[in-house]
């Protein structure tokens, strides 16, 4: 049996060779809002203080509920932090507990705003087209649909149903419909390609 290094290697340069060294973004929204209102919020506060040094914080808002991808930042204090770890808010205490990839930079008062700077993350795919968009009219799929596959060669992060394309001038494009990987471990962490549709299906 091939290890999955060597298959994952193998398939990258397929797919660089076959898809012209294409590259595709995707990207990630975070997904927090206010539970009675479902309006997306941008806008927390720190629960309790924080130190300069310190590389986790606790922070809430009325009805926090949601999700915050790994790589979307926030502010404080007018320093911009990376969040380097996906955080979902606990439905209890609306808490969110932020692992930033930096250390703060200064102390925080408890109540210290935290903006959301940059509700989303992103990530650039190897890919090629897929064949299987030569037939549409066969198995249904309309022209507006489109198949990828893309190399998870040195890839951390899985593409999700319902990220988003993003087009060169950095302009929202169209959701991912649907995401299939090739796993051979049965895990994220030993993908060797995702194949994944973009635009909506019949």
């Amino acid at each position: 049996m091939i290890p999955a290094t060597q298959l994952r290697s193998m398939v990258h340069r397929q797919i660089r060779r076959f898809g012209d060294g294409l590259q595709i973004t995707l990207r990630e929204r975070s997904t927090l809002r206010t539970r009675t209102s479902g309006t997306p919020t941008n806008s927390i506060v720190l629960v309790g203080a924080a130190s300069a040094g310190d590389t986790e914080i606790v922070v809430e808002a009325a009805g926090l509920v949601g999700q915050l991808p790994a790589g979307a930042k926030v502010t404080a204090s007018g320093v911009e932090y990376t969040v380097a770890a996906a955080a979902q808010a606990d439905t209890d205490t609306t808490q969110l507990t932020l692992t930033l990839a930096s250390a703060l930079t200064g102390n925080l008062a408890a109540g210290s705003a935290v903006d959301v700077s940059q509700p989303y993350a992103e990530t650039t795919y190897f890919a090629m087209r897929s064949r299987a968009d030569q037939k549409e009219a066969v198995d249904g799929v309309p022209d507006t649909a489109r198949t990828y596959r893309l190399s998870a060669r040195n890839q951390t992060r899985r593409p999700k149903k319902g990220d988003v394309l993003i087009d060169a001038t950095g302009n929202a494009t169209e959701l991912v419909t649907a995401v299939n990987a090739a796993e051979p471990g049965g895990g994220a962490s030993d993908a060797i390609y995702w194949t994944i549709t973009v635009g909506s299906a019949k």
